[in-house]
This record gives C-alpha cells, structure tokens and sequence, in this order.
C-alpha cells in the first residue's frame, strides 16, 4: 500500500495532545504556537489540555517525565509517542519511569534528535549552506573583537566534563563562563535572544558550543541558536557523526575533534586571536551557512505526525523495549580528549 493510497480517505480529524508541552519548546514562542496547518496531511488538531487526552487520537510524551501512573484511561487504539530531546544518559534525570515496567513497551512511536532509530526526526536545528554568499565586511568584524572565548551554561556537572576540558583550555586562552557556573547573568529571559546576545557580534571571537553529553548524533541548541552572530564557534561532542552526515559544513565551525589534544587546540585559537586577517577569512567560510530556525524544524515533525495517522496502516508498530531502543550503551561514550 502506498501513501497516496490512504490519504484523507477517511473524512476524519486526528486529535494529537501533549500530555505536557516540554520546556523546549514551551519556551520558544514561535515553536508553541505551531500546529498543521500547510502540512500536506493538514486534518489533525494539536491540543494541551488535559481534559483532552482520553479522546485523542495520539498523546505525546516527554520521555524522561513520563509519571510512574498514567492519569487517565488509554482508549483502545490510541497512539503513544515517546519524544525527547536529551541525550538518554539524562533520562532518568526525571524519575526513571520511562523504563518502568508498564511503561518501556506502551510507546508505538519516538521522537528524538537520533535520525538513526527515530520515528519521527526532531533536532534541536539544522545547519545548510546558503545558495549565494552574504557579503560581510569581516575584517572590521574581526577588529571589533577584544576577547577570546564565550559560553553561557547553568549545568555545570556534565557526562561530558566540559567544565574541565575549559580550565584545561583557559591555559592558551581566555574563557568567560556566564551563568550558574561561572558569573552570574541576569541580562534577558531564558531562550530569547534579545539585545543580551549583542556581545556575541562585538566582543567575543569564539563560542564555545560544547554539549552536556558524549551521544551519537546529539547536538543541542548552543550551535543552532547563536549561528546567526558574528562569531566563530568551537563545537565538542559527537561532532563525527554531525561531520559526516554532510561534507559541505566543514567549514561552518571549528570542533575539538580535529585536534590531537587541547593544548593544540588552544595554540590554534590563540593564533587565529593574533591575526585579524585569519580570524576575518574563518568568518567569511561560516557565512556561507546558515541555521533553521527552530519552529520550522518542529513544524515538519508535526507534519510527519499527521502523515502518519493518516497512513497508520503503514506506520503501525510498536517499540518492544524503550530501555533497548534507547541504546544508551551503544550511542553514549565518555570523553576520551581530557588526557
């Protein structure tokens, strides 16, 4: 059976609720208010009300909240999607319950950044090369800068230990830490990117975009959201994966990865910190790139969603076992680069 075969053969709406919107995307303005409309398969309906979870026709989880007793009584053929967007080594993080028992074989669909083993894709963004160059004048970028390295993070114990590979990396450079780990930051709200973030056009020559985690394929918003400042950013993580998914960002950021070790790393930053000219000519290759916006990413997620109930038929299944499909011993790894 092909997809066109089931299309809006049924004159039906599809109820779809978050059994609770996640932060992510509740803290984003133009992703929360996203629904189906302009999807191809546009006849669902995206609601957040709890009065409305017995009569939909798919609920939406976030996968590390999931409460260890479900408040409501699952209808017969009700779609259960487990989404997330963290890394799974911080699933448990919200009481472990996804891996209860009554839980780790409910789910028929998933969510997640993990193009690998997800249903439905959802990244925290996306990188892609722009059709014709945006002409800039960088060297006057490059001289506005007057210092090294930025990053602003509140989680401050990591699986990653980014923490420790920066004091390793303050030796060749210097590293401002805004937020709860390092110098207190009032300036804004949470997830909005307001004039606070000027400093990243005028002061600061890097940005340390380094994830909490060691997983396949995760990349959090640290890349994606800032991409469109005037700054170069160093990337940490499962970036071999992200690399090698396309060829054409190698040039959109600088990661850890293509370093021996950090003192090398920290010697070619420091370099480039001496050369406007340099640092100008980096500049130019990232402004070939440019990031999708968030909601859009989200928005072809629902889309997806819709598809698939209208083609259930096609789509239907269900995950065996969360804890397997989670792969947590397979797709997270410890840092090997702090030695």
């Amino acid at each position: 059976m092909e997809k066109g075969d089931v299309k809006h053969v049924r004159n039906v709406t599809f109820l779809v609720t978050w059994f609770k919107v996640p932060f992510y995307i509740n803290a984003r303005k133009r992703a929360r208010i996203q629904n189906f409309d302009g999807c191809e398969y546009d006849n669902c309906v995206l609601s957040s009300n709890h009065s409305t979870l017995e009569e939909a026709d798919a609920v939406l989880f976030k996968g590390r909240e999931i409460p260890h007793i479900i408040p409501f009584t699952r209808p017969q053929g009700q779609v259960w999607i487990f989404a997330e967007d963290e890394a799974p080594i911080t699933y448990d993080n919200g009481g472990g319950h996804w891996k209860s028992p009554q839980h780790r074989g409910a789910f028929n669909w998933t969510m997640s950044y993990d193009k690998t083993n997800a249903d439905i894709f959802l990244p925290y963004g996306e990188l892609r090369k722009r059709e014709k160059s945006i002409e800039r004048d960088v060297i006057s970028i490059a001289k506005s800068k007057s210092k090294d390295a930025l990053i602003i993070t509140s989680n401050c114990l990591t699986q990653s230990r980014r923490l420790n590979y920066i004091n390793i990396l303050k030796k060749y450079i210097s590293v401002d830490i805004l937020g709860a780990c390092g110098k207190r930051w009032n300036c804004g709200k949470l997830w909005v990117h307001d004039d606070c973030f000027k400093i990243l056009n005028t002061t600061y020559r890097y940005y340390l975009a380094f994830d909490n985690a060691f997983c396949k394929w995760y990349k959090t918003e640290k890349l994606f959201d800032n991409f469109k400042y005037d700054i170069l950013f160093v990337t940490r993580g499962d970036d071999k994966s992200f690399l090698e998914e396309s060829e054409n960002l190698t040039n959109a950021f600088i990661s850890t990865s293509q370093f021996p070790n950090i003192s090398a790393l920290g010697r070619y930053l420091q370099s480039l910190s001496n050369s406007d000219k340099r640092y100008a000519q980096l500049l130019r290759k990232k402004n070939e790139y440019f990031s999708i916006p968030y909601e859009q990413i989200y928005k072809r997620a629902l889309c997806d969603i819709c598809e698939r109930m209208n083609c259930v038929e096609l789509y239907s299944k269900t995950v065996p076992d969360l804890r397997e499909w989670s792969g947590l011993k397979e797709t997270c790894f410890d840092p090997i680069d702090l030695k």
